[in-house]
């Protein structure tokens, strides 16, 4: 097992947005505890490398071939993939990308009637303590309502503007998933990048995919409290799904929301020895 160089165990010390190394150390951690055939974590390095493919002046077919060199090496077989996680860092932002190949199995739904109104009670109770709440954690509980009645608002605009949430999504499809407390933080050029790789590996193999094929939606996850705990978020939502298997999304949201994504980064640092 790698280990970790000296900054990157200071940044995992204190309140530092975590680099690549820590990424890709944690990833590897989780390939190994948890592995399977249907499903890849891909690098944080592949995104930059599939961005690099695109600009002026680049072979990206070499680039694509160098990508290949790369999953084979990491004994990814793509005829056998479900799943695919694409780690997304854009303007210093972890993001996470989720592929869903060949299964039928997810379904796409956000936050149902009565999670949003055992949310809205929440809050509502929450609001009626801050009266009362001592000094040291008023402004904390006001932030945590702040970013809680964000959730609720980016839910309703986005079943809005989206209203085929309420049918099953079939394969091939693409997952957005952020920790901000805003919406459409992810660029959609960042997923019709990785689904361009994508769509040329299955060429390979006789399958023919289109870009267009990759139906693209957001899903509601817990959110950040702190600017630097985006990568912690990322690596929480790959752990989540390689460890529990969630069979539809709607299982997925539901163990996204049973656990503490901030804690993430203790099993990180469990994992280095720290």
């Amino acid at each position: 097992m790698s280990r970790l160089c000296q900054e990157s165990i200071m940044k995992l010390n204190g309140k530092k947005m975590l680099d690549d190394e820590i990424m890709n150390f944690y990833i590897d951690v989780l390939k190994r505890r948890y592995p399977s055939t249907r499903i890849a974590i891909f690098s944080t390095f592949f995104f930059e490398k599939i961005r690099r493919a695109f600009l002026d002046n680049v072979d990206k077919e070499k680039e694509y071939l160098s990508c290949e060199r790369w999953l084979k090496k990491a004994g990814v077989d793509f005829t056998q993939l479900e799943f695919i996680f694409v780690p997304v860092n854009f303007s210093r932002h972890w993001t996470l990308v989720l592929f869903c190949l060949q299964s039928t199995r997810i379904a796409q739904t956000h936050f149902r009637p009565s999670h949003l109104r055992e949310t809205l009670d929440a809050m509502n109770s929450e609001f009626l303590r801050l009266s009362v709440l001592p000094k040291e954690t008023y402004y904390d509980t006001v932030y945590d309502l702040v970013n809680r009645a964000k959730e609720v608002r980016n839910s309703l605009e986005h079943r809005e503007s989206n209203p085929q949430l309420l049918f099953e999504i079939s394969a091939p499809c693409a997952f957005t998933l952020d920790s901000l407390p805003i919406t459409h933080t992810i660029p959609q050029d960042a997923v019709l990048l990785a689904s361009d790789y994508i769509v040329w590996q299955y060429k390979r193999f006789g399958i023919n995919y289109n870009r267009s094929d990759f139906l693209i939606n957001e899903v509601v996850t817990p959110k950040q409290r702190s600017s630097w705990e985006c990568g912690v978020f990322v690596l929480f939502f790959i752990r989540i799904f390689v460890q529990f298997h969630p069979k539809t999304l709607p299982e997925y949201i539901a163990l996204l929301q049973k656990f503490q994504a901030s804690e993430e980064k203790e099993l990180v640092k469990q994992a280095a020895g720290l």
